[in-house]
């Protein structure tokens, strides 16, 4: 379920919830919650190329994933882009 994805990827990127900080194992995460049509997977799957944080950092896939949590409404992605106007 794209919601427990999405609340492994933070419990890593975060080390909480008696997980060791992974940042690569958040990217991957995030990744399966936002192919799946979790909107704030894919606002984490920008955030996390936008930042290069547990990846390479990529502007075009960090836009890709934020446009596509903006489409489905999410406050987050287009605050994000509108702050670093990607």
């Amino acid at each position: 379920n794209a919601i427990a994805q999405r609340n492994l990827g933070t419990a890593y990127v975060m080390g909480s919830y008696g997980v060791a900080k992974d940042e690569s194992k958040a990217f991957g995460w995030f990744k399966k919650g936002a192919e799946a049509g979790d909107a704030q997977s894919q606002y984490g799957m920008g955030r996390m190329l936008l930042y290069g944080i547990g990846c390479e950092r990529d502007l075009r896939a960090a836009t890709s994933w934020l446009d596509k949590a903006i489409a489905q409404g999410n406050p987050d992605a287009a605050e994000l882009r509108r702050l670093t106007g990607i």
